[in-house]
């Protein structure tokens, strides 16, 4: 790292050095120095690049300058200038006579329409929007505060063209997935870069817990996803390398900004904004249960009788049993028959409503010199599954001050303080997993006798079930096996501008991300999957840091009188990382309930790691203009990454982009178009690894009877590693017609991920499993829409119509040399019985391919595709895996209508995608477990039919079943044998293929069709196009009229009617598609794994203002 510091000091010292000899330039100017703003007359906001033109007493000008992106200007007025004129796109000029006092406040009043459009960029910079090269989309506070969710990143879903969001269904925490153009890297999370008033946040997942046996995640949320919305006052997405080429490595998937509310340009004085919301959360979409057949196999009642803690219960947990009619047969928790019915509502009736409130209140100064504004909220949620909640505290301070005329000081920081009592567990995992349960409750089984989670007379010892073989009590699970966290996370800046002159100003930033995070895992003794069903606890304490240091010098010239202006600017950064965890587990417990590491019943499990990483850079960009019309703009950076090799570690990027207003350029005044643009960007991006990937390293193991164990890693580090490298091209059109009421705007692009860092698998005679290289390209190509426009526009009332298309195509180019795929996730459901489902990356075909077996099939012919069958069953196809296809959506879209009359507006969203494939796990274990009807699969059809049925058994006054002489029961002759006709083929006597007419036990053939048995390799028949479509949004909005609002004291009341996520619309079957799995601390797409349900929500909102 000393080689970092060396090379860093000269350059800081060098900036240092200028700053600190400028002012002696400045005051030698001959020249007037006065600084003020330029602000809206209505809104009080300011006006960006208003042109301000001295003149003399002819009224002749004298040079000028222009006000930045708030609108404050700071001019060197010459001495002979008698007037100013100012001005300003959509404005009426203003003129002024000289002199005027320092801090001088000139309001402009608007002109019926304001063309241009102000656009947050990187670094901040704020710029006309056809002054952009690139594709920028900027959403308004009211788009996602609005959306009431609690992870700030699903509230943009359907907003953006190009960016996808899914989000998952796994409890209060759930963490969301968002790409932008695509998936550009095969190990990395693809997610883009968060930065919040100029400080980077990564919004990977936070080191998500994994269940006890490995195939469940914990999901404890994005590190976003806890941003309060109500201090957002707007957010930028910057697509692709040529939007985002200034930040750095981590940018080259996009960059989505954040910027939080000020009192900047707020009314002078002190006002105070409340927000209170309610909102009521049920389950979107159930499993299409069937209640016909119960409990056991092959149509018999399966039970067991005398075991120690209770009289019945079920052999197993299938629902192959008898007929739900109303017979007498022997069920759980009694000691004699009792009928036999269908509980329609036994899952159904588990969950419960949820309900989210949140309280936001904001006070807020602003006296032209001076401004803050500072808030708190609480978020108090219950979710959908018993005893789950979160709990959130968060306070945030936004300040700033100018000193003097040079000098402006302004920070911001925010503290959030929450956690939860419990995060479901997520996934198929015995020990802790209530959706696990789902797939093995019979469907005659009352859920109310399992409320009373432990045997009488054992509590604390034992659990109450319906059976002791498989799964756990769903309320002793949620009531007894929690997982808890607590987490503190502070984020904040300090920032210093100093105008060196009128035209060269200097600031420095620097920045702080500190997380700080508990995790307690508790498994109550009996619970099965762990240490002899003794219980364990687990705590983890996990700490995260990352600090910026950041210098810019940014030199304007913007002169109105002459036709080309420019701005430079130079800085460096210097960005520090340090994160660590600490794990403890004791597997057994000596006391029951007292979850305690103490409390081991045998050796104590530790493990941590502590790693840093640190980036530094210097980076430049430089715009020009032609007679504001023409833009030119270039970029260029370069890091030192403390994570690639001493000769490999400097990797240098560039970016250009060209944009022309030809409306401007050529003087357009046609009626029908208001404005046209064209823009064309090409950028490259660099990228790193993760740390200590260069030198091999020891895997430290447990402390075992007193004996330490450290082995090498079977991972082979390179010592060669190049940076990882993103090519972009992009051309686009921004086109306005009829005075702005029809916009269309249009990108294409091309993405090029080349050197990426992958294991490349060796043979096990190496010692090593694998050795990270160089390797690989991955292609993203494609276009985006948007449209908006405006239908209608009357005095009381007006229709505003948005909507976006994108379409992205990928494909791996190449891979390693002889290598032709790669596994990028090599077993998507470890522990559970399917070892053979994976995600891979194959050359030629689009990136996230799902992997598995199929059936054999009829290669040609009259029954080209159709499955072959065997004794009525279909045959597995063991020689060679096959693909079902990519995630990869064909197209996504959504579309949004806002309508408002007098103080009414009503806001519809609809959202989807078309195209790609998800795999359920759900689907195929509920299919192979008889729960439900499969009627919505078209493939196979109601698994209803075929089934074995006996008669219904005879018991005696004891409540016995007739039984043989060796104690066996005695069953009657079937009533229907199994007769279910696989669709498909079979061989006939010559050889030939002729339609397969052989029935089966419906159970039989199901469980081979969807599962193969119990190996669930198969990955074919659980494989589905995931098209669907929501209606995501509907909103309802009153605003009390002014005169009614101060009558009561307010500045304004609103109120708000919400509803998200209303209504899915798809043919996948069982589960919501949006749905994904998390494995290794990655989201991974197109594999779902018995998930939780969903939510469909309802809610209120107040707002009003003092």
């Amino acid at each position: 790292m000393s080689s970092f510091k060396h090379f860093f000091r000269p350059i800081l010292l060098g900036l240092g050095m200028i700053i600190s000899i400028a002012p002696t330039t400045a005051f030698a100017q001959d020249a007037e120095l006065v600084t003020g703003q330029v602000v809206d007359a209505e809104t009080q906001q300011g006006i960006l690049l208003a042109t301000i033109l001295y003149l003399d007493s002819d009224g002749e000008s004298l040079g000028g300058q222009t006000t930045d992106a708030e609108g404050y200007y700071s001019l060197d007025i010459p001495q002979s200038a008698t007037q100013m004129r100012v001005s300003a796109v959509g404005y009426n000029d203003l003129f002024v006579n000289l002199p005027i006092q320092d801090g001088t406040i000139l309001e402009l009043t608007s002109q019926i329409e304001q063309l241009d459009d102000l656009v947050v960029t990187a670094l901040g910079f704020k710029r006309d929007q056809k002054s952009i090269g690139y594709s920028v989309e900027t959403i308004d506070a009211e788009d996602f505060t609005s959306a009431k969710e609690t992870n700030l990143v699903n509230s943009l879903s359907g907003k953006v063209a190009g960016v996808q969001i899914t989000g998952s269904s796994n409890g209060v925490t759930a963490s969301s997935n968002i790409t932008i153009r695509g998936e550009s890297s095969l190990t990395g999370n693809n997610q883009p870069l968060f930065v919040v008033n100029g400080l980077p946040i990564t919004n990977g997942l936070t080191t998500p817990g994994d269940g006890l046996n490995g195939s469940s995640t914990i999901d404890f949320g994005n590190a976003a996803s806890i941003i309060n919305p109500y201090d957002i006052e707007s957010i930028s997405v910057l697509k692709g390398p040529a939007a985002s080429a200034l930040y750095g490595t981590r940018a080259s998937d996009g960059v989505i900004l954040i910027t939080t509310k000020t009192g900047q340009n707020a009314a002078e004085g002190i006002s105070v904004d409340f927000t209170t919301d309610l909102l009521v959360s049920s389950v979107l979409r159930h499993p299409d249960w069937q209640n016909t057949f119960g409990g056991g196999g092959y149509g018999r009642r399966d039970y067991e009788t005398g075991t120690q803690y209770y009289g019945t219960y079920d052999a197993f947990g299938e629902s192959w049993g008898p007929r739900m009619d109303g017979r007498m047969v022997r069920q759980f928790g009694s000691n004699g028959p009792e009928p036999f019915l269908p509980q329609p509502d036994n899952v159904k009736g588990f969950y419960e409503t949820g309900v989210k409130n949140t309280n936001n209140i904001a006070l807020t100064f602003n006296d032209r010199t001076s401004n803050f504004r500072m808030s708190f909220m609480r978020l108090d949620q219950q979710g959908i599954v018993p005893n789950t909640d979160l709990t959130r505290n968060s306070f945030s301070l936004n300040g700033g001050t100018k000193i003097n005329n040079r000098v402006t000081v302004s920070g911001n920081m925010n503290y959030i303080d929450g956690g939860s009592d419990n995060v479901p567990n997520a996934g198929y995992d015995e020990s802790s997993s209530i959706m696990y349960g789902w797939l093995w409750y019979p469907r005659n089984l009352n859920l109310s006798r399992l409320e009373n989670y432990w045997v009488e007379g054992q509590e604390g010892l034992q659990q109450s079930n319906h059976e002791l073989l498989w799964t756990n009590n769903p309320y002793f699970l949620v009531n007894e096996n929690t997982n808890s966290y607590q987490r503190q996370r502070f984020i904040g800046n300090v920032q210093l501008e100093y105008d060196i002159t009128s035209k060269l100003k200097a600031r420095f930033r620097s920045s702080g991300d500190v997380n700080n995070e508990s995790r307690q895992y508790r498994r109550a003794i009996s619970t099965l999957a762990t240490f002899e069903n003794r219980g364990s606890y687990r705590e983890d304490e996990l700490y995260f840091k990352e600090t910026n240091q950041e210098v810019l010098l940014t030199y304007s010239e913007r002169d109105a009188t002459k036709d080309i202006n420019y701005e430079v600017s130079v800085g460096a950064n210097a960005m520090r990382q340090e994160a660590s965890e600490v794990r403890n587990f004791a597997d057994g417990l000596v006391v029951p309930s007292l979850f305690n590491i103490g409390n081991s019943l045998g050796d104590i499990a530790t493990s941590q790691f502590r790693q840093e990483k640190e980036i530094q850079s210097v980076f430049g960009l430089a715009e020009v203009s032609f007679q504001n019309s023409i833009f030119l703009s270039f970029t260029a950076r370069n890091d030192w990454a403390s994570t690639l090799p001493t000769d490999n570690n400097s990797y240098f990027y560039p970016s250009v982009s060209l944009t022309a207003a030809l409306t401007d350029l050529f003087d357009i005044n046609a009626p029908w178009l208001s404005f046209a643009n064209i823009r064309a960007a090409y950028a490259e991006v660099g990228g790193d690894t993760n740390p200590y990937n260069t030198r091999n390293v020891y895997n430290y193991g447990n402390v075992w009877g007193g004996q330490f164990v450290a082995t090498e890693s079977s991972l082979l580090r390179n010592p060669e590693l190049k940076p990882e490298r993103t090519t972009s091209l992009e051309l686009g059109t921004d086109l306005r017609f009829l005075d702005n009421r029809l916009r269309v705007d249009f990108t294409w692009y091309d993405i090029r991920s080349k050197d990426q860092i992958i294991n490349l698998p060796l043979a096990k005679s190496t010692g090593y499993d694998a050795k990270l290289i160089n390797a690989g390209e991955i292609k993203n190509e494609g276009i985006e829409l948007l449209v908006s426009g405006t239908p209608i526009q009357k005095q009381n009332f007006s229709w505003e119509v948005t909507a976006n298309y994108a379409r992205n195509t990928s494909e791996v180019v190449s891979l390693a040399d002889g290598i032709d795929s790669y596994l990028i996730v090599p077993d998507m459901y470890p522990a559970d019985g399917g070892q053979d489902l994976s995600l891979e990356a194959r050359v030629g075909q689009p990136l996230g391919q799902l992997i598995g077996f199929d059936f054999e099939r009829v290669q040609s012919g009259p029954y080209k595709g159709q499955i072959i069958h065997e004794n009525g069953l279909p045959v597995l196809n063991t020689s060679e895996k096959v693909s079902a296809g990519t995630y990869q959506p064909d197209f996504t879209y959504g579309f949004g209508n806002t309508f408002r009359w007098k103080d009414f507006s009503l806001f519809i969203q609809f959202d989807g995608r078309v195209g790609g494939n998800i795999y359920s796990r759900s689907q195929a274990l509920l299919v192979g477990g008889g729960a439900i009807t499969n009627k919505d699969d078209e493939r196979l059809g109601s698994i209803l039919v075929g089934r074995v049925e006996l008669p219904p058994l005879n018991y005696d006054s004891n409540g016995q079943p007739p039984r043989d002489a060796n104690g066996n029961i005695i069953w009657g002759d079937p009533i229907n044998s199994g007769s279910f006709v696989g669709p498909g083929v079979k061989i006939g006597p010559n050889g030939e293929y002729v339609p397969n007419d052989v029935g089966v036990a419906t159970r039989d053939y199901v469980i081979k069709y969807y599962n193969n048995e119990f190996n669930r390799d198969v990955i074919t028949s659980a494989t589905y196009e995931n098209t669907w479509m929501k209606l995501r949004e509907m909103r309802l909005t009153y605003g009390l009229p002014s005169s009614v609002a101060e009558s009561m004291g307010l500045k304004y009341v609103n109120v708000s009617a919400v509803g998200r996520n209303l209504l899915l619309f798809t043919d996948v079957p069982t589960i919501d598609p949006e749905a994904f799995s998390i494995r290794n601390g990655r989201i991974v797409q197109g594999f779902e794994s018995t998930s939780i349900p969903s939510t469909r929500n309802f809610g209120l909102t107040i707002n009003f203002g003092l």
